[in-house]
């Protein structure tokens, strides 16, 4: 019986070691994976911001190369980045360009995370064939270079800075022009301060004053006509003077 007393602490004290340490490495445990979900989640944060700056230098290459890149390479060599961003290692991006629009294509290793990513970049996704994809408009200063009037030369875009199709207003008024140098000019009304003309065709025209060196009316000279009218007016003032037609 004096043994049996004496033996039932040792298995209580063998419990409670066994419960201790138990409770020990369970603590780790949740310990080790919470510092591992936070550093995934800085991870992951991090990949947000890396993206948005690849996807910035990409856009900033476009407009200032006035073409997209054709590799990704091209962002380090020509100075846009320093280092090239991969959500995975061992996967390369594929560039494709569709009508104003850059894609940007790379094997999804881990669909979770690019899942996770497409919710936090504009314009990415997972296409069906596990690929995260990321998307770079044509910037906006391109896109209407193209379509407006150039106000000042562009040298490094000569084919904006000349028209190679005829221009329709829809009515609109052009304002403020210094030189029009034009071969024919076609309007229905066309209201003129000063103007230089060296040939000028009109069915009617309607002048205030008119001051010309040699002017033709119907193919007679208009300083010949007013020469041999004042011809006449003097022929007719010497006859009166003479005492005709009194």
């Amino acid at each position: 019986m004096g043994q049996l007393i004496m033996r039932q602490p040792k298995g209580y004290i063998l419990f409670e070691l066994v419960l201790g340490l138990s409770l020990l490495s369970l603590i780790l445990l949740s310990t080790q994976q919470w510092f591992l979900y936070q550093r995934t989640q800085q991870q992951r944060q991090l990949d947000v911001t890396q993206a948005k700056v690849f996807l910035t230098a990409v856009e900033r290459f476009w407009l200032q190369e006035q073409r997209p890149p054709a590799v990704v390479s091209e962002l380090i060599s020509k100075g846009y980045l320093e280092e090239l961003w991969y959500p995975w290692q061992g996967a390369q991006w594929q560039l494709s360009e569709h009508d104003q629009l850059l894609r940007l294509s790379l094997p999804a290793e881990e669909v979770e995370v690019a899942q996770w990513l497409t919710g936090r970049i504009a314009g990415a996704m997972v296409n069906e064939d596990g690929f995260l994809q990321l998307h770079v408009w044509k910037p906006i200063a391109l896109v209407l270079q193209h379509r407006y009037l150039q106000r000042f030369t562009d040298p490094q875009a000569p084919e904006v800075n000349t028209m190679q199709s005829d221009l329709l207003m829809d009515g609109n008024a052009i304002r403020n022009v210094g030189t029009i140098d034009a071969e024919q000019v076609s309007a229905p009304v066309a209201i003129i301060q000063q103007g230089t003309f060296q040939s000028l065709n009109a069915n009617q025209l309607m002048v205030t004053q008119l001051i010309a060196e040699h002017a033709q009316v119907d193919g007679y000279s208009v300083a010949e006509m007013a020469q041999r009218l004042a011809q006449l007016q003097q022929q007719w003032q010497q006859f009166q003077a003479q005492g005709g037609c009194q």
